[in-house]
């Protein structure tokens, strides 16, 4: 198989297969097309031209394997993401730029949807465009039947779609309801080209816990060596007419700062994560523990996660550049020291 071969491949991932050879056949295309994806994106996952989710994010005390293994993983994700272009009938670049991965369920952006629907001959058009409601049809190739989506702002408010801090449905209430109806009218009339592929504005509604940072990228941080004692399981007892020591307790690490916070969200926005659920991930990778707000952070941690945060390339605006994504995003300014800036 040749590199031109991989825009050649059959991309109905819903064939059925007559037989084992057919099917083995099959198998070995998608091999080699995978050793010729991950030939192509290897070099040039430290580029400007791949987006920032995938590339491999360490901490600076990383080791050199590990730093190797990172980028392993984000050229593994990367090789995915081109395998799933495929299927899609996307081309490898377009394919790193729109498939975006959340919990390990990928999603397209709708506007990509609707041009891959369109490509295929079906239509796509909107009816009625406002800030309180919009009307977006559709017709498949070859039918006469219109599929037709309605998506209001009361219905969004039912089913708790504005209740981001960013409040994208306040700022741009037309982009977010095209979003959600165009998005519904591609999957009903088109089915067999999106292959059940769920919108990135959907699956950003849908999570309400943190999401995993980075569209497959990994942070490396250094682990605590464990004591032999913890290795083998088994823990020293005092003597038995030892009196006990008295109970230790630290005190309390000094939370982060107003001043800490607002950099931490204007570092975050600059660097390509903005989006909630990503930042959260993200700073949950660089400490090396399951972060759900940024009420938990201590000051120590606020400094460590903008000082990684500085140490980052500028990302590659295309993904980040979506009005969409604002949905997500972290809010701009700090009310208060002690406030929380999260839902």
């Amino acid at each position: 198989m040749t590199t031109t071969d991989l825009a050649r491949m059959d991309t109905n991932a819903v064939a059925v297969l007559a037989t084992t050879t057919e099917a083995m056949g099959r198998l070995a295309d998608w091999v080699a097309a995978a050793s010729h994806a991950h030939a192509l994106v290897a070099p040039l996952v430290g580029t400007p031209f791949i987006p920032e989710a995938y590339k491999p994010k360490v901490d600076d005390r990383a080791t050199d394997e590990e730093k190797a293994a990172a980028r392993e993983v984000a050229v593994a994700s990367a090789t995915a993401a081109v395998l799933q272009g495929i299927t899609l009938g996307l081309d490898p670049m377009t394919a790193l730029q729109q498939i975006y991965i959340v919990k390990g369920r990928p999603g397209l952006y709708t506007r990509i949807k609707v041009a891959l629907v369109q490509a295929h001959g079906h239509e796509v058009w909107t009816e009625d465009l406002s800030d309180l409601r919009c009307v977006v049809a559709g017709r498949r190739k070859g039918t006469t039947t219109i599929e037709r989506v309605t998506v209001t702002m009361d219905q969004a408010k039912r089913a708790g779609w504005t209740s981001n801090p960013s409040q994208a449905y306040t700022k741009t209430p037309q982009d977010m309801l095209y979003a959600r109806a165009a998005g519904r009218v591609c999957d009903r009339i088109a089915a067999d080209v999106l292959m059940g592929i769920a919108s990135v504005e959907e699956i950003q509604d849908e999570i309400k816990t943190t999401a995993e940072a980075g569209n497959g990228h990994r942070t490396v941080t250094p682990r605590k060596r464990a004591t032999p004692a913890a290795i083998e399981g088994t823990v020293e007892e005092p003597p038995l007419d030892a009196d006990p020591a008295p109970a230790q307790t630290e005190p309390a690490p000094d939370p982060m700062t107003a001043a800490q916070g607002r950099k931490l969200y204007a570092t975050l926005r600059d660097k390509g994560v903005g989006d909630k659920d990503l930042g959260l991930g993200y700073i949950s990778d660089t400490l090396g523990r399951e972060v759900g707000s940024t009420k938990e952070l201590s000051k120590a941690e606020a400094k460590r996660v903008i000082d990684a945060l500085e140490a980052l390339a500028a990302p590659a605006p295309a993904r980040d550049a979506d009005p969409t994504l604002d949905e997500g995003a972290w809010p701009a300014t700090r009310p208060a020291a002690d406030a929380e800036l999260e839902p």
